[in-house]
This record gives structure tokens, C-alpha cells and sequence, in this order.
């Protein structure tokens, strides 16, 4: 079966990009983005979708020392039904 191409749009560029694309994409412009805190900020990327990937997915970049707890009540504010 063929899944269908995907698109979404960089929350800090606002460039649409095919979802492929999207952990290339984040690598530069998350360091074009970044605030000049003189220091490094190791960062995880996530791919959040449905079991079976679908049209629907979430890329999303959390701090190395964030809480699952801020993960989760973000997740609940962007896009899941509680």
C-alpha cells in the first residue's frame, strides 16, 4: 500500500515541506532560530503519529532536561483529545 504524501509547515520558518523532509529541515533551522544563550542545549527530536502512520503527525524538538509532564501537557494542547 502506498501512503499518500504528506505536507506540513515549520512553526519557526513557516516553510512547508513534505514530511520527509521535515528532521533534514529542523537540524538547520532550529540553529537559525536558536536564542544566543552562549551555551549548548542538547535537544530530542520526536515524531509523534498514529500507530499506523497516517496524515496526521507532530515533529516536535524538547530540551534534553524537559519533564515527560511538560511533554505530555504540550502534546494535550496541540493535538490530542483528553
Amino acid at each position: 500500500m502506498i501512503t499518500p504524501l504528506s505536507f506540513g509547515r515549520c512553526a519557526l520558518c513557516g516553510q512547508r515541506m513534505a514530511k520527509r523532509a521535515v528532521a533534514r529541515h529542523l537540524k538547520t533551522c532550529v540553529l537559525d532560530h536558536a536564542p544566543a544563550t552562549g551555551g549548548h542545549v542538547p535537544l530530542f527530536h520526536l515524531r509523534v503519529e498514529e500507530r499506523h502512520p497516517g496524515p496526521y503527525w507532530l515533529d516536535v524538538e524538547v530540551k534534553g532536561a524537559s519533564k515527560l509532564l511538560q511533554l505530555d501537557r504540550y502534546l494535550r494542547e496541540v493535538w490530542l483529545e483528553c
